[in-house]
């Protein structure tokens, strides 16, 4: 005997509850996008911040993508002042902000 062709909406539908919720929680696992990740992965840490710092550390990271972006630091400076906190990079510890003496 022939098999018949099932398009693959008409399979997909055939399927179980748990192995419909199987396929596409793998197909969403496979298309993350890196970039999500990547800050995914910093949401612990910044959880633990206060407001104030999380407010901060929000404005550094656009400074540094600004610059990143759209080139040098001497524009930046004009449109966010020097804060008492400078964010560092450190190889160990992952991201810090370090308070800078007042000036």
């Amino acid at each position: 005997g022939s098999q018949q062709y099932k398009p693959s909406w008409q399979y997909f539908e055939s399927l179980s509850k748990e192995t419909k919720l199987r396929i596409l929680e793998n197909r969403r696992q496979k298309t993350t996008d890196e970039d999500v990740s990547f800050f995914d992965s910093l949401l612990p840490h910044i959880r633990t911040f206060s407001p104030q710092r999380k407010l901060l550390l929000r404005m550094k990271i656009q400074q540094v993508v600004y610059n990143f972006a759209y080139g040098s630091q001497e524009r930046t400076q004009e449109i966010i002042p020097p804060q008492p906190y400078q964010l560092h990079v450190n190889p160990q510890n992952g991201l810090q902000l370090i308070r800078v003496a007042d000036y």
